[in-house]
Parts: structure tokens; C-alpha cells; sequence
């Protein structure tokens, strides 16, 4: 059954001042009247600040409160009051002494700051977590009075939502939930925008969901000219979104009444309540609508001390939406990679956390530019999942340019797992030039992907190709031309290549694994001939300067993370024809080397124990 969308509505905001604007609501009659409005306009619930009606400024009589109750009471019985408990906990330090207050200093012992709620036992009140910079001042709610504040309101019987302006508030409110001092799975939140707190972007919203307790009923705002991005970002992601109407000033000089009329109004605090509230009112044409669900990514919260310690969360999707020449992938498949779950160690220097991993992908083009909308595409790219958000995702947002029509004779499964192996292989080749027909060209780690798709490539000019490895039984993979296969456990490569070649030995070698095959595959090469490397197990070998100078041999380093998405397209587009005439093919992939977004943990596993199978999920396999 899908969740029913509520919304609730903050008509003063916290300390917005009258001289800000003339339409803030002062005193008990006008802030009444103006929740009673938003209730009229679809809101299940009010978020109710007070104001000294001489001065406008916040207020925490009791008086006050109780008549904006009582007003409210006597003509909607439903709607839903959440009071506040934020005044009484900011501190102003003397310039003299940081120890003595200063003027603006509000702090109360924290039942003080409950009287009105002990009192008046609303349905909900809020319950701040932070401790922080606040401007010049510091807002102090430290662990002991917050677990005071929270048994006076279990013992009210009123429901605490949990108010949360930063990380650390996030890890406070799971100690209070392990421990009983929030009771069920909490009711939750997320303030952006405050200046030393979460920032207002999308990307914060899942960042801070992916610390939420299991379970926890959460919303999430901005506050000040970040509400309405916000607003209609998270909205346009189906997102839970909040906008406190009161809290912010008119846009552009326009009335609040305006502005609602403009579709722009600020009693729109989209929550999911669970079982508090009322379902939101639809318009007629509305009747009958049903919830989609929510797009999912996974997600890494931070660096991993081991594999086995890695931890990855299925999340609602949480990125950006689209900038003009941007376009919103529906992902079909995206293929695992070693360095996917590498980065998630820190092993990668640009990989930032919080993250969707992910590099390769193929799927539809959803958002975007017109011309796009409906093609199949695929790419890669060294940016894609490690400094950005990636393709082990149902969605994921690109710049255009990074994106390239899908070869027609691949499926989304063979698209979506061609990507890093191939790029790494066409980039060593590109740097290196590509061999002519009849080159020699050998490849040492050749049972790895990047091996296979190297063999492939060189194959498909016309080389004649060297492939080496440890075991005689190593997997071998598609080649369009001769290719002849050396157990480096059973012979030294280097001399069956120079024997092959009349002792010339190969123009290329791609060196896959490093220092293991370093010594032989310098003696592999010919005059002038170039070795590229991709990966190795010991950062220092031996060295010969001599043979090297004297052979007037060259060295290529290939890190495809240095290669970003777009980069990466214009490979994509060289590669395309090959895989439509057949001179290269996508690595098989059975089905039980597929996984669903559920199963990412299994995944990773496997692909860091050295799976020699490529691995791939399928978001949404039909």
C-alpha cells in the first residue's frame, strides 16, 4: 500500500521580525487564522511558533500558546498542532568574558522550555538535536537536557519530532532511539540551510537520509531563498519536502498570498507521517491517483577500514536534477567493477563519500534535452560513481555530452558491462597508437577483462597478438584474428615472442599486472617498442636504464579515472562500430552474475575475491 503524502505548515517561522515583512501573523487571532487557512488549503498539520503581539518577537508565554490552541480547536477539531520548543536554547557570550551572557542570550533550564507543551499537550512538538554556530551565537541542546526534554514529552504522551541541522545530530538521535529515550522509529526533520548546519542541496537530503535510524519517518527542508529550489527539487524527486510558510520573505516583492497563488506557497511541508495525520486533499481530477515509488540508489556513507566492513544502503535517489545539458538516465544495467568497491576502501584519492558507486552503465534516457529523451545509451567514466554520483542506481544524471547512442546489436546487459575493461584497453592503445596489421603485440595478464578486451582490440587491427599468462588452463575470451597463448608457469614469454618474430620482439606490450611481469616483458620488447601499464602489486622494481635508453623503449601509464564521463563518450563512439560489425563483442555474463540493487553487498564480495566472471546489476530485471 503506498504511503499517504501529508502536509503540514509553519505560519511565523522561528525568528523571522516583523520589520522583514508585513504579512508575518503577530498575534494568537492572526497566527489561528492563518493555520486554519493552510488547513483549508490541504495542510494535516500546523508547526506553530508565537509572537509577543507588542513587539513581534519570538514568545514562549503560555497564555499565547493556549489562545492560538483554543482558536484552533473551536473550528477544526482534525488538524494536527506541533508547538515549538526551540526558544529558551541560544547563547550570546560577553566580549569581556565568554563565560557571562551577553544580551539575546534565550537559555532556560529545558523543562522551562516544555511548560507550554506539558501543559497544553499538543499531538506534536518539536524537539531540536543541535549544539552549533548560529550567526554570532551558539544554539546549546547538549545530550543530557535533550533526554530530559524527551521524557517530559513521552510522559505528556506527545509525539517529539526530532528537528536535525547536521551529521552529528544524526548520530545523536540514533543513540536516543538504540535507547529507548525516542520511543518507536522516530519522527524526523532535516533543516538545510542554516548557515553553519547541512547546506541546501539535493545532495544533502541523501547524504542525511542515509544516517536516519531503520524505519524513521523523516522530511526535509530549506530555509531562507533555498526554500522553493528545494521545494521543487525534492518534490520533482519525490522527495519528502517541507516549506514552512512564514519562514521565509516574499519573492520578489510578491505578497504570500501571491506567491500561493503562483504555486509558490509555503504551506507545503510534504511529510510522510505514518499513522499522524490526515491524508492530504486532492482535487477532483486527482481522485483515484496512485504514489509511484520512489527511484532507489545505493549508497556508501563513508570510507570502509576493510572489505569486510564495508557498508552499503538502498536509498531513495537523491541527486541533482538536471541542468540545462543535462540529461536523467533510467538505468538497465551497469556493470561491477574492481575499482567500484576498491573506492569505497579509500584505495582511490578523488573517491568523495557520501556516494553512489558505479562507473559503467547503459539505459534510457529519461530528462533532458528532446533529441535525447527515448534513446538507449551507454558510457563510463573515471568521475562516474567516484567523485559523482554513479550507475548502481535505478537513475543517474550525466552531462549530455558524456553519453553515447547504445550499439543496436547489444543488449542493455552486453552495453552496460563493455565499460571500464574496454576503456582502459582503447586508452592504452590510443596513447600508445594503435597497432597496423601484421604488429606484434603482446599482452601479459591476458585472462583478465582489460586482457580480453586488449586482445580484441589488437586482434581487430590486424596484430598478431602474444597473450600470457600463469596457467595454461587461464579463461580466454573472443579474438577476430590468430592469437597464440603462452603459460608463463610452463615458459619464459619472452623468449617464445622473440622466437615468433624473428628476434624482434613485440612493438607493444600491455602489462596488466605490473611488477610480477615487468623483467619479462621488457625483455619482450622490440626496439622502440612501447610498454603500457595499468595496475601493479609492488610499487618498486628494478630498473635497467641501460637496456632502456639503449632499446629506446617507452613507458605509458594508463588511470582511467583521470578520464571523466565525456571523456569517456568519445571512446564509446570509437568502439560503437566494432561491436555492430562483430570485430568486438561484449563479455558474456550469465545469470548468476547478475544481481538486483537488494543484493549489493554479495556483489562487491564477490568482484573484490578476484571473480573472474563479469558482474553486473540489473536495477529492475523483468
Amino acid at each position: 500500500m503506498a504511503e499517504k503524502t501529508f502536509i503540514t505548515c509553519a505560519v511565523t517561522g522561528n525568528i523571522t521580525r516583523p520589520d522583514q515583512t508585513p504579512h508575518l501573523p503577530i498575534t494568537t487571532e492572526q497566527i489561528a487564522n492563518e493555520c486554519l487557512a493552510a488547513a483549508g488549503e490541504g495542510a494535516a498539520a500546523v508547526h506553530i511558533h508565537v509572537r509577543d503581539p507588542k513587539t513581534g518577537r519570538p514568545s514562549m508565554d503560555v497564555n499565547l500558546y493556549r489562545d492560538v490552541m483554543e482558536r484552533i480547536r473551536k473550528r477544526d477539531s482534525q488538524l494536527i498542532i506541533n508547538l515549538t520548543t526551540g526558544p529558551g536554547g541560544r547563547f550570546v557570550p560577553s566580549e569581556d568574558d565568554p563565560k557571562q551572557y551577553a544580551p539575546g542570550t534565550t537559555l532556560l533550564p529545558p523543562l522551562e522550555r516544555l511548560k507550554h507543551v506539558v501543559e497544553l499537550r499538543p499531538d506534536v512538538c518539536s524537539l531540536d538535536l543541535n549544539t552549533m554556530n548560529s550567526g554570532a551565537d551558539v544554539v546549546i541542546n547538549t545530550p543530557a537536557n535533550v533526554r530530559k526534554m524527551a521524557k517530559a514529552m513521552n510522559d505528556a504522551g506527545v509525539l517529539p519530532e526530532l528537528e536535525v541541522f547536521d551529521s552529528g545530530d544524526m548520530n545523536l538521535a540514533r543513540d536516543l532511539v538504540a535507547d529507548g529515550t525516542i520511543k518507536g522509529r522516530g519522527l524526523f526533520t532535516v533543516v538545510m540551510g542554516v548557515k553553519y548546519g547541512f547546506a541546501s542541496l539535493p545532495e544533502t537530503v541523501f547524504y542525511a537520509k542515509s544516517l536516519l535510524p531503520p524505519g524513521a519517518i523523516w522530511s526535509a527542508f530549506g530555509i531562507g531563498r533555498a526554500e522553493f529550489p528545494m521545494l521543487a527539487s525534492l518534490a520533482a524527486r519525490r522527495q519528502r519536502a517541507r516549506g514552512p510558510r512564514g519562514q521565509h520573505l516574499p519573492v520578489e516583492g510578491r505578497s504570500r498570498e501571491e506567491q500561493r497563488g503562483a504555486g509558490g506557497e509555503g504551506a507545503a511541508h510534504a511529510r510522510r507521517f505514518g499513522r499522524v495525520g490526515r491524508e492530504r486533499r486532492r482535487s477532483p481530477g486527482d481522485a483515484g491517483a496512485r504514489e509511484t515509488l520512489m527511484p532507489r540508489a545505493l549508497n556508501i556513507a563513508a570510507k570502509a577500514p576493510s572489505a569486510a566492513e564495508i557498508q552499503v544502503s538502498l536509498v531513495e535517489f537523491g541527486s541533482n536534477a538536471p541542468s540545462p545539458g543535462d540529461v536523467t538516465i533510467e538505468v538497465r544495467a551497469a556493470g561491477i567493477n574492481p575499482s567500484d568497491a576498491k573506492a569505497m576502501l579509500g584505495i582511490m584519492p578523488s573517491a568523495v563519500f557520501p556516494r553512489t558507486p558505479g562507473r559503467d552503465f547503459a539505459g534510457v534516457v529519461i530528462e533532458g534535452p528532446k533529441a535525447l529523451v527515448g534513446v538507449e545509451v551507454w558510457g563510463s567514466g573515471g568521475d562516474v560513481g567516484i567523485s559523482r554520483n554513479g550507475s548502481h542506481a535505478e537513475r543517474l544524471v550525466l552531462p549530455a555530452a558524456a553519453i553515447r547512442a547504445k550499439p543496436r546489436k547489444l543488449s542493455m546487459l552486453e552495453a552496460g558491462t563493455v565499460g571500464v575493461p574496454f576503456v582502459t584497453a582503447y586508452e592504452g592503445f590510443r596513447r600508445a597508437g594503435f597497432p597496423s596489421k601484421g604488429d606484434a603485440v603482446a599482452i601479459f595478464g591476458a585472462s583478465g577483462k582489460v586482457g580480453q578486451a586488449a586482445i580484441q582490440i589488437a586482434t581487430q587491427h590486424g596484430a598478431k597478438v602474444f597473450a600470457v599468462d600463469r596457467r595454461a588452463d587461464a579463461p580466454r575470451g573472443f579474438a577476430s584474428g590468430p592469437v597464440v597463448y603462452i603459460d608463463s608457469g610452463a615458459e619464459k614469454p619472452s623468449e617464445v615472442i622473440r622466437e615468433e618474430t624473428e628476434q624482434k620482439g613485440a612493438r607493444f606490450v600491455f602489462n596488466t599486472v605490473g611488477s610480477p611481469y615487468f623483467a619479462e616483458a621488457n625483455a619482450s620488447l622490440a626496439k622502440r617498442g612501447t610498454q603500457a601499464f595499468i595496475a601493479t602489486v609492488d610499487r618498486a622494481v628494478p630498473f635497467d636504464i641501460f637496456t632502456f635508453y639503449r632499446g629506446m623503449h617507452t613507458y605509458v601509464g594508463i588511470d582511467t579515472l583521470a578520464l571523466t564521463a565525456v571523456d569517456c563518450a568519445a571512446i564509446f563512439e570509437a568502439m560503437a562500430p566494432g561491436f555492430e560489425d562483430g570485430s568486438l563483442r561484449p563479455f558474456p555474463v550469465s545469470a548468476a552474475s547478475t544481481f538486483r540493487l537488494e543484493q549489493a553487498a554479495e556483489a562487491y564480495r564477490k568482484v573484490l575475491s578476484g571473480s573472474p566472471e563479469r558482474l553486473a546489476f540489473v536495477p529492475n530485471p523483468s
